[in-house]
């Protein structure tokens, strides 16, 4: 009878601290950045989410109490312009898809959930790749919760480009996307996620506020810099307890142990 009092315990103590965990990560002032690329009623590849898992990862982060914000709200407390108020989280896309208008916009215009998406600007201007037009971007550019960034003008890996064509890339995309949406592009995400110190240069230099990778071995010796922004790769296959372990912080913090372990034992 002691025994089975004393795993009682156990088992409860075990409940408390697991539900602690869970509305009280991240740590305020982590802010997770989640990636998407296709939000799909029907899978086709690796980069899809389905339109019922995208749901129930939105409708979980509700229930948890997380605070989507927008970039500019993200800028504003990376720079220290506003505190953070805790639980945090941003929502991005990448390659400016018209799926992202179809299927996942539809859910975040429900919750009431900004986000953002990077768009290539070849393949807005000719609709390449299932990519929103032009219209689409010009009407959905007015939607208080969407904001769009950069992808570059063709969505070539940067490092592999000589800067002036690099630079090119990242200048031209923004200034023709100003054009296009009719104000200013702050935010630009690297194709594959793909950098180096010079690009990372070229970002600022190009006039944005902010730039992402992808995950967060790509901004290894860049810490820190607004301008190598990790994010969190979403896929169809994280269970929902696997989704949020990716955005209490938790992966993150494993990921640098694991890091530091290998330094020391190769």
């Amino acid at each position: 009878m002691k025994i089975l009092r004393n795993l009682a315990v156990v088992v409860i103590a075990v409940i408390l601290v697991i539900t602690s965990l869970v509305f009280l990560l991240p740590l305020k002032g982590s802010i997770p950045i989640l990636m998407y690329h296709y939000v799909v009623p029907k899978l086709q590849s690796s980069l899809d989410v389905s339109v019922e898992k995208f749901e129930k990862q939105m409708r979980l982060i509700q229930l948890l109490g997380f605070k989507p914000i927008s970039l500019d709200e993200f800028f504003a407390i990376k720079t220290g312009k506003k505190a953070p108020r805790g639980r945090e989280i941003v929502i991005t896309f990448d390659d400016g898809n018209e799926t992202y208008v179809m299927y996942a916009l539809p859910i975040l215009e429900r919750l009431w959930f900004p986000s953002a998406n990077f768009l290539i600007l070849e393949s807005v201007t000719h609709q390449l790749n299932g990519s929103m037009g032009a219209q689409t971007v010009r009407e959905t550019s007015k939607n208080p919760l969407v904001t769009f960034g950069s992808h570059t003008l063709t969505h070539e890996v940067l490092p592999m480009l000589e800067l002036d064509l690099a630079r090119e890339e990242m200048v031209e995309s923004k200034l023709k996307l100003e054009d296009l949406v009719g104000y200013e592009i702050k935010y630009f995400s690297y194709p594959t996620g793909r950098l180096s110190e010079e690009i990372v240069d070229l970002a600022e230099d190009a006039g944005y506020s902010l730039a992402f990778t992808t995950a967060e071995k790509r901004a290894l010796g860049m810490k820190g810099s607004r301008f190598a922004i990790p994010r969190i790769k979403v896929k169809e296959e994280d269970a929902l307890a696997i989704f949020w372990y990716k955005i209490s912080g938790i992966g993150s913090v494993v990921s640098k142990i694991n890091r530091l372990i290998e330094q020391f034992h190769p």
